[in-house]
């Protein structure tokens, strides 16, 4: 039997890779870089090939985009499958040997790999990928032939890629590896030590260290929560009733309510549960309050829990109070002033594995980055964001939100208010279509937050017929709409009627001032209507400029004698111009006519539009359609998103008149938990027993 070396030897570290594959059908690689993933990842689809006893066997290399596959993985495959005599195909990225096929692929490009199937397929830098590639499309392509699969990359956050990484830990047929560049020795001491101050320290976990939690640049809390998890306080432990107990709430605008749920002995602060919900009354967070024995704790909420809403008279404070809560309010303080209160705060904190969803939300928090200038704003960002192309409803109609000035005003569910800086919030953000029946459609973050029937709901977890609630299906909000469509036509007119005046009256003015002042002295009861659409020359102007609909009618009145410069105002009266006769021979005039009937059409058209704003008014309840969800798309690139600041409210409304959000409000929540604890410091600064014990 002839022997066929391929020239590979493999690392040590890659060989466990070739090991788990051959052991476990699925298996995630979390791998620093320059670890040689990709080389291990093509050798091991060749091995399989070649070793695959099934008919035609199928393998596949899948990157985040073709163009990346290319570059990064067909050299590799044609230099290991050259002694194997392959065939290769370089216009579908593909080589075939023994009946046997290995194709490269990118999932920006989804379609090209329905419909097959596949006995091996690797996943490089899974965490840039949209993980329905996995879920909807490769892993029923693998069912069928029992088909393997190797997750691969550097960590990108806490995303779909971390989620693989927890569920290989502990899921049968699974097999988790972790390469860090500080164990492999594959690089040298010293390029990781240079690597590092160049980088920082943040970056440099994530790249070299496989770190999915470091901290995010400009995070407020991100190191500071990654200490504690390294310290092992963010576990399962038991719940206390001998402390002291807290929640610290904060009460959204538009029904967004986020909860955490803290104990107290000592300097010890043990967040224990969390909680955020939309579009659901305070009597919800009450029943979850009384379902989880909460009832009773002491609650901090902020300071706007005092104001008395119109409908019922009551403030939100009585509210809570008649359902049997202890309130306590916190003091007003600015969002710095509650920033550093956390920051006192979290050094003492430990943090139960319930809490995990608050937790991410807090370990992202962080400031707003100027990337003109290269420094970071010391106000927090909210990045649930839209493409710049996406329209919104301002007083000035519908504009792009990129196209934006800094500052104007936007339509929400409380009426006009003030926007400031439409910006840039995430460079290469993944994206989601949110399609509407009747077709129009919006790209945004998957976990954007649209208002619902059901209330706030991301929009990747938005289905279809779900109803979307709007500003413009409620009666007093659709004389708003009007007036939007009424500002945005008067603009417009007054743009043009400047336009006219400064480029063409200004000039006639002063050209025949002379003809103006004589004017004057005729009959100015029958003159005076006329007057602008006159002051001007004899000369031919309809048959060349006006061509389109009725108007184009009035060149056949027009008279044939062009060629006099007679000025209007003279003695023509037979010809009727500048006379008493005027309003009767109008018709035998030259511009005069063709004017008065431009000026016409366009009173009537303006008459109508007029009108027809009044009665959308009192009709349009009847016939604006409501919104309903079409489908979901996600989408295979990666794109900037924008948005801007509603302050309070928090919201703004689309182009066809959908409600949306923009932040979470865990992070607030814990601003008011640590200013109300910081208050109430020496009511709970000695344990309630000195028998408390807590075992983890």
């Amino acid at each position: 039997m002839n022997e066929i070396v391929i020239p590979y030897a493999p690392r040590k570290y890659q060989l466990d890779i070739h090991n788990a594959l051959d052991s476990h059908r699925f298996v995630v690689g979390v791998m620093h870089r320059r670890f040689g993933k990709t080389v291990a990842a093509i050798n091991h689809l060749i091995k399989c090939a070649i070793q695959c006893e099934k008919p035609n066997p199928r393998f596949a290399y899948i990157a985040p985009t073709y163009g990346q596959a290319k570059r990064v993985a067909w050299d590799y495959l044609l230099e290991y499958t050259r002694p194997l005599g392959a065939v290769a195909n370089i216009a579908e990225l593909r080589v075939d040997f023994w009946g046997r096929r290995i194709s490269l692929y990118g999932s920006d490009n989804p379609d090209s790999l329905r419909g097959q199937y596949y006995d091996g397929v690797c996943l490089d830098e899974i965490g840039d990928q949209n993980p329905k590639i996995w879920n909807e499309i490769l892993r029923p392509s693998l069912a069928d032939r029992l088909g393997w699969c190797l997750f691969i990359g550097t960590p990108k956050g806490n995303n779909h890629f971390s989620e693989l990484a927890e569920r290989a830990k502990t899921e049968e047929g699974w097999q988790f590896l972790e390469f860090k560049a500080s164990q492999t020795g594959i690089l040298p001491a010293e390029e990781l030590k240079a690597a590092l101050r160049e980088m920082g320290e943040d970056k440099y976990n994530q790249e070299f260290e496989c770190s999915f939690n470091a901290a995010v640049e400009g995070s407020y809390y991100g190191q500071i929560i990654n200490g504690l998890e390294g310290d092992g306080r963010i576990a399962d432990f038991p719940r206390d009733d001998l402390c002291r107990s807290f929640t610290g709430w904060d009460l959204g605008m538009g029904d967004s309510t986020a909860i955490w749920v803290a104990q107290v002995a000592g300097k010890e602060i043990r967040l224990i549960d969390c909680i955020e919900n939309h579009g659901v009354g305070l009597d919800w967070y009450v029943s979850w309050l009384r379902d989880n024995n909460y009832l009773s704790f002491s609650h901090i909420l902020p300071h706007d829990v005092e104001v008395r809403e119109l409908g019922t008279g009551k403030s939100r404070k009585e509210m809570l109070m008649d359902a049997g809560l202890n309130i306590t309010v916190a003091p007003r303080l600015s969002v710095a002033d509650g920033i550093q209160a956390v920051r006192r705060m979290l050094p003492n904190c430990w943090f139960h594995t319930k809490t995990k969803s608050g937790l991410n939300a807090i370990r992202n928090y962080r400031r707003e980055f100027e990337e003109r200038r290269q420094v970071f704003y010391d106000k927090p960002v909210h990045d649930w964001c839209f493409t710049g192309d996406t329209k919104i409803l301002t007083h000035h109609g519908m504009q792009c939100i990129m196209n934006l000035p800094f500052t104007g005003e936007v339509l929400t569910s409380c009426g006009w208010k003030q926007y400031t800086n439409p910006r840039i919030t995430r460079r290469n953000a993944q994206l989601v279509e949110v399609v509407f029946s009747g077709g129009y459609s919006v790209r945004c973050t998957p976990d954007h937050l649209f208002k619902t029937e059901l209330g706030w709901k991301s929009a990747e977890s938005l289905t279809k017929g779900l109803r979307i609630q709007s500003t413009l299906t409620r009666l007093h909000n659709i004389s708003m709409e009007g007036f939007i469509g009424y500002g945005l036509a008067k603009h417009i007119f007054q743009g043009v009627g400047k336009n006219f005046i400064g480029k063409f009256g200004g000039k006639l003015l002063e050209k025949f001032q002379m003809v103006a002042t004589f004017i004057t002295k005729t009959i100015i009861q029958q003159i005076t209507p006329y007057t602008i659409l006159n002051a001007c020359q004899l000369q031919i102007t309809g048959s060349r400029h006006i061509k389109i609909g009725k108007i184009a009618a009035i060149n056949q009145h027009l008279p044939m004698e062009q060629e006099k410069k007679q000025l209007i105002g003279t003695n023509r009266k037979k010809e009727g111009y500048g006379t008493s006769a005027m309003l009767n021979v109008l018709n035998a005039g030259q511009n005069g006519n063709a004017l008065k009937k431009i000026a016409q059409y366009a009173i009537k058209s303006l008459m109508g539009l007029s009108a027809k704003m009044v009665t959308n008014k009192y009709i349009a309840p009847l016939t604006v359609k409501q919104l309903r969800i079409e489908e979901i798309k996600h989408l295979n690139y990666l794109e900037d998103v924008w948005c801007l600041t509603v302050a309070d409210v928090e919201e703004f409304t689309l182009e066809n008149g959908a409600i949306v959000h923009n932040c979470s409000h865990y992070s607030d929540a814990m601003r008011y938990l640590a200013i109300g604890l910081d208050e109430s410091n020496d009511s709970w600064s000695k344990p309630l027993s000195n028998n408390v014990k807590w075992v983890v």
